[in-house]
């Protein structure tokens, strides 16, 4: 195979996809590596390193006629320069710039295979008659893409039902992490008190961070349970938020210990420690923290969304709730912490999950299979 060239608006679990599918080859049958991003980021520097070549196009999230008509502009000239075999897009915006884009290569006589992968569709963000108009968007565009990448089976699903594309231009390749033997895995069931439920992610919409205050504040200090939130420092308006949640809910302040920011190998190291996981958000396209929590053998409790359905089975890897509350969501902790061995069971069963569905090493092979197919 010639040349691919993937296109990104946005970094954070893009970044984490294309980092871990370039790390285990999942790209290494093309001779040329193209990556467009948005900024210099450790995935470009990576990405050059390893001989790849790098266009730094900057594309605004929120809607500008002049912004997205220079972007696609630019990103049509780069398609007519490097003739990629494959063009593969991700996320709803650089969804649509490269589809137009696309679109007018390929009026010219240009041949390639166009492959999206939302990574969590955008109207699945909004509400009313914008939600209406983005999947409507997204429905005109299932025309101009030749198949429809998905991260996982329930992203797969909404694409056809929801989106409307054809089962035919559908197909899976799951998102994956870094995994070990069973027989390798730390024990679990930890000695140490408190009871350590730890969430990782940003303070946003998505995440839904309210029900993550809201499940807290369920608890007391003489419970002997602490719930630690990794990613709340990054910029000083997340803490100022969550600062401002907490207060509001009255939460007991030795119950929650704030981690601004930690590398990923530290995040890894933090779910080996930690008793559960709780992943709150509204929606997803996967769900690394859950995939990541459950690999390192600790049970998941989490919103019954796209991505996280695939990864938890509730009632044996953890616990799968649809629009709970938070007083919902600490009973299933609670659970948890009165038996210390169902806690255990469901982490050794998460981890045989992720070991034989969600193993980054395995899904990469998938992942070249796919583009064989199509170039």
């Amino acid at each position: 195979m010639s040349g691919i060239l993937h296109v990104t608006q946005c970094l954070g679990g893009v970044e984490t996809y294309i980092r871990s599918f370039h790390d285990h080859d999942g790209f290494a049958d093309f001779k040329e590596r193209l990556l467009v991003a948005p900024s210099a980021c450790a995935l470009t520097k990576e990405w050059e390193n390893c001989g790849g070549t790098v266009d730094i196009l900057p594309m605004p999230r929120e809607l500008s006629i002049t912004s997205d008509v220079r972007a696609t502009l630019s990103l049509f000239r780069t398609i007519r320069r490097h003739k990629p075999n494959v063009l593969h897009l991700h996320s709803s915006k650089a969804g649509a710039i490269g589809r137009a884009a696309a679109l007018f290569c390929k009026l010219l006589g240009q041949k390639f295979q166009v492959v999206y992968t939302p990574h969590a569709y955008y109207y699945l963000a909004l509400e009313g008659h914008r939600r209406f108009v983005f999947l409507w968007i997204e429905r005109i565009l299932s025309h101009f893409t030749d198949r429809l990448l998905a991260t996982s089976p329930s992203e797969a699903s909404r694409s056809i039902e929801d989106v409307g594309y054809p089962q035919r231009k559908v197909v899976t390749v799951s998102n994956g992490v870094a995994t070990t033997p069973v027989h390798t895995s730390p024990p679990t069931g930890k000695s140490h008190t408190p009871f350590t439920i730890i969430f990782v992610g940003r303070i946003c919409h998505q995440k839904n961070v309210e029900l993550l205050i809201e499940t807290v504040a369920q608890f007391k200090s003489s419970e002997s349970v602490v719930f630690q939130i990794v990613g709340a420092g990054h910029y000083d308006s997340d803490r100022q938020q969550l600062d401002a949640l907490l207060e509001t809910a009255k939460v007991d302040t030795g119950l929650v210990e704030i981690i601004p920011w930690l590398d990923h190998e530290q995040v890894l190291d933090r779910f080996r420690q930690a008793d559960a996981c709780l992943v709150t958000s509204r929606y997803e396209s996967f769900g690394y923290v859950a995939a990541e929590a459950a690999a390192a053998a600790i049970p998941v409790v989490a919103t019954n969304v796209d991505g996280l359905k695939d990864i938890v089975e509730d009632g044996k890897t953890g616990f799968l709730l649809t629009d709970p509350s938070g007083e919902q969501l600490a009973s299933c902790i609670r659970r948890l912490i009165d038996d210390p061995q169902l806690s255990t069971s469901m982490g050794r069963l998460g981890k045989d999950r992720i070991n034989s569905y969600f193993n980054i090493a395995a899904n990469s092979q998938l992942m070249r299979k796919f583009y064989s197919s199509i170039s």
